[in-house]
């Protein structure tokens, strides 16, 4: 028992140990920075517009844009939003609101 124990003895004597590591100074940790990086962030979707509701409204401001004589008030004083809408009491003589919104030109 005792030769083991000499030969251990032997053994950790003459084994090589690592060199122990040395910081030479202390460690320095870099701040964060101060502006961080952007995200590029996906552009938000435009909300969906709706239409514009097609009215007399509609129609009688473009037939003034355009410069038309039936959207000038009558000698009596009637307004071309009041002369369209009392159109639809005679289904024949309706105003076409739609194209009368559309339309580049003034009509005959």
């Amino acid at each position: 028992m005792k030769t083991v124990m000499m030969m251990m003895v032997l053994f950790a004597t003459n084994c090589e140990r690592p060199e122990p590591v040395v910081i030479s100074g202390p460690v320095v940790v870099p701040p964060p920075d101060p502006q961080p990086t952007p995200v590029e962030e996906e552009p938000e979707p435009e909300p969906e517009r709706e239409a514009p509701k097609l009215s007399c409204g509609t129609a009688c401001l473009n037939l003034q844009m355009l410069g038309c004589e039936v959207a000038a008030d009558t000698p009596e004083g009637s307004k071309c939003k009041e002369i369209c809408e009392n159109s639809f009491q005679i289904p024949a003589l309706a105003w076409d609101v739609e194209a009368l919104t559309r339309t580049e030109t003034c009509p005959r």
